[in-house]
């Protein structure tokens, strides 16, 4: 449904927000738009949603019982915070770039410690390098802000 069929419906009906699953570019659309129309909106990773239904005891299996499922997550919502600064927003999706690319190298660092097949080993060894280096370089051209070190979680030197 567009959020031109929705809004009026919603705005009648007393609706003050919605939560959304943050799963695809088009929910962080649609939520910026209802934002900007004066909505609350909640957005929820697909982990806290899975999360919830556990809690519940309930699994979604189709994507009405997801929409259920993400209600009672907004409605159970106590504390609303503030939307983060649209200006940080080219930073936000580097940075989890940077996160995800962490981890893989943490990752690829335990293989190449239980392996014994040297030459699996050494292929992790240049994945690792290859990363680093890539890491590197993506943080060093890091808009909007300048990065002038890499700043290394603990056990990745």
């Amino acid at each position: 449904m567009g959020t031109s069929r929705w809004r009026p419906g919603c705005a009648s009906d007393g609706c003050g927000g919605s939560g959304l699953k943050q799963a695809v570019a088009t929910n962080r659309r649609w939520s910026r738009r209802c934002a900007g129309d004066g909505f609350i909106v909640i957005l929820f990773q697909p982990a806290q949603v899975r999360a919830y239904a556990k809690f519940i005891l309930q699994l979604a299996k189709n994507d009405k019982i997801d929409a259920a499922l993400i209600a009672a997550c907004t409605a159970a919502t106590k504390t609303i915070r503030e939307p983060p600064d649209p200006r940080l927003a080219a930073l936000a999706g580097h940075l989890t770039m940077i996160e995800q690319i962490t981890e893989d190298i943490a990752r690829l660092k335990t293989r190449r410690e239980s392996c014994r097949d040297e030459r699996i080993r050494q292929c992790w060894k240049e994945q690792i390098t290859r990363l680093r280096l890539w890491l590197v370089a993506s943080s060093s051209n890091c808009s909007p802000l300048s990065v002038s070190t890499v700043i290394w979680p603990s056990g990745l030197t």
